[in-house]
């Protein structure tokens, strides 16, 4: 092989990932975990370097599924969540994300209070794993949005 040919694998991209993995998923909780990751070399880094770049991108719900589910799952088992009860939760977007999958997984229904920083994808992310979104309009007099 000629020195200067060099041979890439080229990953799929987040949503085809998705989609063949889906097809291996009975459950969307399924698909947290287990985050492919992609070798980053040259031309990004100098030669014979380099560094794994993990595709968060390919987790349902984004960045915070992990920490959603374990929050659902741990509240579940210390009794603090009864079998359908409502999670209720602020959020910017991303944990509200998490929960929403959380929610899914473990047939609660999800209500996620927001400011109306809210991206508009997110919100439409948000109705499409059937979380209900309540959006404050006035901030907290002394803890802002979050308050």
């Amino acid at each position: 092989m000629n020195s200067a040919v060099r041979s890439t694998l080229v990953p799929p991209s987040s949503a085809g990932h998705m989609l063949a993995t889906a097809k291996n998923c009975p459950e969307p909780s399924t698909m947290v975990g287990n985050t492919p990751v992609l070798w980053i070399g040259e031309p990004f880094a100098d030669s014979g370097r380099g560094f794994w770049a993990k595709l968060e991108g390919s987790n349902p719900g984004g960045m915070k599924d992990r920490p959603a589910l374990h929050m659902v799952e741990k509240a579940k088992a210390r009794g603090d969540l009864a079998p359908g009860a409502m999670i209720i939760e602020s959020t910017s977007g991303t944990l509200g994300l998490g929960l929403a999958l959380a929610g899914i997984t473990h047939h609660h229904p999800v209500t996620l209070v927001t400011d109306p920083g809210l991206e508009p994808i997110v919100h439409r992310m948000l109705a499409a794993y059937g979380a209900r979104v309540e959006l404050v309009t006035t901030p907290h007099p002394t803890g802002g949005w979050q308050q």
